[in-house]
């Protein structure tokens, strides 16, 4: 039995990834309107889609493609990161995906999760498991664990990541939440998120503006960082419900 995910293209150069095992490429599109259209004929689990198109553009696509027959999983690519795109695309249902040179078999990988997650969506992630992806991002760019505003900025982040929403009321929402499970206040949670940020930012600058984007041209604030940090687990791993 083939347990390939199968996938559509549109617009998407991804000839490396055609090498990799566990996926089937059913056909390709150089348009939006080209491309959903076959991915409703063609019934693939994920489509894959370029952020950038000749007639439209990934945003496009992954709002049609919510409403196709069986909801295939659609995966916007891009070769630079944007703290802006990640958020859009993932309000859309999508993931939003950075490619580099030599990330095929990454990507793949990263198309397989999607397939597999569409195949058995009764099958939940545990909630460690998500939080452990935060845990990945903010030891990657230096967090210390043993600062206060770790345990608030791996919260927020995950709770971004699950509910987007969230980011358009930090100070109103996400803070208060946080502060609530910790027992502490929402002036306490920002002040410590702001300060373990200002550490990592003085140890690390060039990871953290490889998470945000080159755009970044100062520290960035407490919510910009939850949100570029929320867009990355988010395209790493299926939501879940706190």
């Amino acid at each position: 039995m083939d347990n390939s995910v199968k996938v559509v293209l549109i617009g998407a150069d991804l000839a490396g990834v055609r090498e990799c095992p566990g996926i089937d490429i059913l056909g390709s599109a150089e348009t939006c309107d080209e491309g959903v259209s076959l991915a409703g004929s063609l019934g693939p689990e994920v489509v894959v889609t370029s952020l950038t198109l000749r007639d439209s553009d990934g945003l496009e696509v992954a709002e049609r493609v919510s409403h196709l027959p069986g909801k295939p999983a659609c995966a916007v690519i891009s070769p630079w990161p944007s703290e802006l795109m990640a958020g859009l695309v993932l309000r859309l249902g999508a993931v939003f995906l950075v490619t580099r040179p030599g990330s095929a078999p990454v990507l793949a990988n990263r198309i397989r999760l999607l397939g597999e997650a569409r195949r058995f969506p009764q099958l939940t992630k545990p909630e460690d498991e998500f939080y452990a992806l935060a845990d990945d991002v903010l030891f990657t760019l230096g967090f210390p664990m043993n600062f206060a505003g770790y345990k608030y900025l791996r919260e927020a982040i995950v709770r971004a990541a699950v509910d987007p929403d969230c980011l358009d009321a930090v100070t109103k929402e996400l803070y208060p939440q946080v502060a609530r499970k910790f027992g502490s206040t929402p002036e306490r949670v920002e002040r410590a998120i702001r300060i373990i940020i200002g550490y990592a930012w003085r140890n690390n600058r060039q990871g953290i503006m490889e998470l945000i984007g080159p755009a970044l041209s100062g520290r960035p604030t407490n919510s910009r960082l939850i949100a570029s940090a929320a867009g990355q687990i988010a395209s790493r791993g299926r939501q879940i419900a706190l």
